[in-house]
């Protein structure tokens, strides 16, 4: 009967077509041999990140515990929504360094959360042997270390929002300008530095979630992109510009104390009554400590910084050269495209160098720019499933995840051979927390 089909089909003067059933398509079904690569895949991913952060999670100090009482109950200050949102969750208006030990715990852990789950799509797909080696120089990399070292700090707070904010628009699919906007104006608000520390990051990737990375190497397109990037100016400007408290450093000390079970640092509180020039001055050398109107608080700061920023330079270098070698395998505009915003996330912190003696500080985060981009090009890279990464670029990648694990970055420099490994990390904390009468103790330095 179903050969007369298409003649009764005619005889109504239809034109006979073929009807073809879809076929029905089975979802891949994982091999054993792809599932055990994804289980070690998951295994490389906890440990590179376990071991980051337990040789590396350091201790809060009156001068980071400072910033945490910056609310805008002193007028719209810079850096003053964390001590705000800090002030509303702690009772009787004191936030005691307890709180703020948890706070920055809690930063900490939000942070190896999210740089996890944005590295993981380098680690799921089975036998991505160059993929793999990539994320673990980026893993490696000074700036991640740095970041935890500097515990307490809003540097971590930022990033970790920031990689927040990408995870969350991956699985929504899209990124729009209204939530870059939004996202950019609560990082300036925790900190104005964000400008240049972890929000170039978020630009880029917001650049490239809507095909707009390739307009960074287009002079023609650079007046849209200046027109889509004017509100975060702005924001940067206001609050850069406009951020300081309207009274002298000895009317502010009195009420930053008012608000602490601890003694607030002068020098950190300065920051709110001082401007651009005295940061110019410090870093030109002209101002070797803090001024407390008639008198001086603190110790030349820096040398100490400089001889961190020599030391920490060359591996955040090495980190540069080695994501650039890794992304040459990327093809066509890709790779160009994957280059340009590399080198231009690894200089986006250099202008602080003019304004702020933290010049470690600047280069490792400048590192940690680098590493999240190698991060977030790595699952493009070629697929290598015939053999493992071999040749020059496995044995460049091999040397400096060997060295970067067996150094130390922190606000002193990089230390190679430190004594600081993640088990004696963990052993000190917890005689501290033994002898101490209260848990913070273990992280917290005078």
């Amino acid at each position: 009967m179903v050969p007369l089909l298409p003649e009764f089909m005619r005889a109504l003067g239809a034109k006979s077509r073929t009807i073809v059933c879809p076929m029905v398509r089975r979802p891949h079904e994982t091999t054993p041999e792809e599932g055990d690569a994804r289980v070690a895949g998951a295994a490389m991913l906890v440990f590179a990140l376990a071991f980051v952060a337990l040789k590396y999670l350091g201790t809060v100090n009156a001068w980071k515990a400072t910033h945490w009482l910056f609310t805008y109950d002193l007028g719209f200050v810079k850096r003053g929504l964390l001590g705000t949102m800090a002030s509303a969750m702690t009772p009787f208006d004191v936030t005691p360094v307890a709180a703020i030990v948890a706070f920055s715990l809690g930063a900490a852990a939000l942070f190896v959360v999210a740089l996890g789950v944005f590295a993981w799509p380098a680690f799921a797909k089975p036998l991505r042997w160059r993929t793999r080696a990539a994320a673990l120089a980026a893993l490696a990399s000074p700036g991640f270390g740095y970041l935890l070292s500097d515990l307490g700090r809003f540097d971590i707070v930022n990033y970790a929002l920031g990689l927040g904010v990408i995870v969350a628009t991956r699985a929504w699919g899209r990124f729009p300008d209204a939530l870059f906007v939004v996202s950019a104006g609560v990082m300036l608000l925790i900190h104005e530095a964000a400008l240049l520390l972890a929000l170039p990051i978020v630009t880029l990737v917001w650049l490239d979630a809507n095909d707009r990375l390739a307009w960074l190497l287009e002079p023609a397109r650079w007046p849209a992109l200046a027109a889509r990037l004017a509100p975060v100016a702005a924001i940067a400007a206001g609050v850069t510009l406009f951020g300081g408290a309207d009274m002298t450093l000895r009317e502010l000390m009195p009420r930053l104390a008012a608000r602490a079970d601890f003694v607030p640092s002068a020098q950190s509180a300065y920051v709110l009554v001082r401007g651009l020039d005295s940061n110019v001055a410090q870093v030109l050398g002209r101002e070797t400590a803090i001024a407390l109107e008639n008198g001086r608080v603190g110790p030349p700061l820096g040398p100490i910084l400089r001889d961190s920023f020599a030391s920490i330079l060359p591996f955040a270098l090495a980190q540069l050269a080695v994501a650039l070698f890794l992304v040459r395998s990327l093809v066509g505009d890709r790779r160009r495209v994957a280059t340009a915003a590399i080198v231009l996330g690894f200089l986006a912190p250099w202008p602080l160098l003019l304004v702020g003696v933290d010049w470690g500080r600047w280069v490792a985060i400048a590192s940690a720019h680098c590493a999240t981009l190698t991060l977030h090009f790595a699952p493009e890279l070629p697929d290598e499933r015939a053999a493992p990464f071999r040749g020059v670029g496995a044995a460049l990648v091999a040397a400096f995840v060997i060295l970067s694990a067996g150094t130390s970055y922190t606000m002193e420099g990089a230390r190679w051979g430190s004594a600081e490994t993640p088990w004696t990390g963990v052993a000190r904390w917890m005689q501290d927390a033994r002898g101490s009468q209260t848990w913070d103790r273990a992280f917290v330095t005078p």
